[in-house]
């Protein structure tokens, strides 16, 4: 499957430009109530339903509410997927580490903690940290590229032209991470992707050098937990600039070596097809929500009380083995909830 680029599209054919940023206020919207709901219920959970049902489910029916051109999708070669793959890596290495350590420098350590991307890994049990890695190794390179790159830069760069559509997507996509410390590491990675799109017309390098950005930065931490009260080790200046100079030109070399893509014929847009397509979202929705509740009804209970009643980060340590048999139902969830309120009128 591969995504393309659209020439400038045929008078009889909408533009897709006005129809990219209607998709994306659809998007938008979903992903802040129906995706912040669902990581709410369960975080593992929700990160899937995010992806899925939101970036791809609601972005697909939203082209063909507007009528819009379809992303079209083809099988990856083995020299795009590894290209990709190859390219995120060293990316990850050659700017992503750098821009955040610089970041990191210049933010109050307040507020690094507090968009510590890292903590949606701690506190999870094994089928939520696989859920999780899974959610942001798997389905978070396809379906956010499938939305950013495939649906908005393509609508944008017909509509403002390319280095501006590039930028701007890119811009949107860093934005949409609602994270101030990684805003410029993501915005980088959203140009990395956005120019792997034009260069090869196809989303697969994108979706793989996403995945390989995320799954090395996952490993990573995985590899590089400290223990509590262990002191953080701070780069030297000059280690991440030695990761920006060899990083680049391994980037500039294996830029070199990818060939160039014709960009295909515009796709025609399939309007009537809405109703079956909504349709089938609403049930696989409420299947997945079904399907949470069967089996985490407790654990549903339990997030959805720690979200309307907050503690203190050592209040909540105190809690988590209370929390823990609350869930097993070892423990009454009144007991914990009980435990809970008293914590939160002690922080008030």
């Amino acid at each position: 499957m591969r995504t393309v680029i659209d020439p400038e599209p045929l008078p009889s054919q909408p533009r897709l430009g006005p129809a990219a940023l209607k998709v994306l206020l659809h998007v938008t919207f979903g992903f802040v109530f129906l995706g912040g709901l669902a990581q709410t219920l369960n975080l593992g959970w929700g990160l899937w339903f995010s992806e899925v049902f939101v970036f791809l489910g609601i972005a697909m029916l939203a082209l063909q509410a507007h009528g819009a051109p379809p992303v079209r999708l083809e099988r990856p070669t083995v020299q795009l997927a590894l290209g990709g793959f190859v390219i995120g890596a060293i990316n990850y290495v050659a700017w992503a580490v750098p821009l955040m350590a610089l970041a990191q420098s210049l933010f109050s350590k307040e507020l690094v903690d507090r968009f510590d991307s890292s903590v949606i890994f701690k506190n999870q049990n094994s089928i939520e940290m696989a859920l999780i890695i899974g959610g942001v190794s798997l389905a978070a390179p396809f379906c956010e590229e499938f939305f950013f790159r495939g649906v908005l830069q393509r609508g944008l760069t017909q509509w403002v032209g390319t280095a501006r559509g590039i930028f701007l997507t890119a811009l949107i996509f860093s934005t949409m991470h609602f994270d101030p410390v990684g805003f410029m590491a993501r915005l980088e990675l959203g140009v990395l992707f956005g120019l792997l799109l034009m260069r090869t017309g196809s989303l697969w390098p994108g979706i793989f050098a996403h995945a390989a950005n995320n799954l090395i930065s996952t490993m990573a931490f995985m590899l590089t937990q400290r223990a509590e009260g262990e002191p953080e080790t701070e780069l030297q200046w000059y280690v991440p600039v030695t990761m920006v100079v060899l990083g680049s030109a391994a980037l500039v070399a294996l830029w070199r070596r990818i060939p160039r893509a014709e960009p295909p014929p515009l796709l025609v847009a399939q309007p009537e097809l809405l109703f079956q397509t909504s349709t089938r979202w609403l049930m696989a929705a409420a299947l997945s929500v079904g399907l949470l509740l069967a089996f985490d009804h407790r654990g549903v209970r339990l997030n959805l009380f720690d979200a309307v009643h907050p503690v203190s980060t050592e209040r909540a340590k105190s809690l988590k083995s209370l929390r823990a048999q609350a869930r097993t139902g070892a423990l009454e969830l009144e007991q914990y909830f009980a435990e809970r309120r008293g914590a939160q009128a002690l922080r008030q």
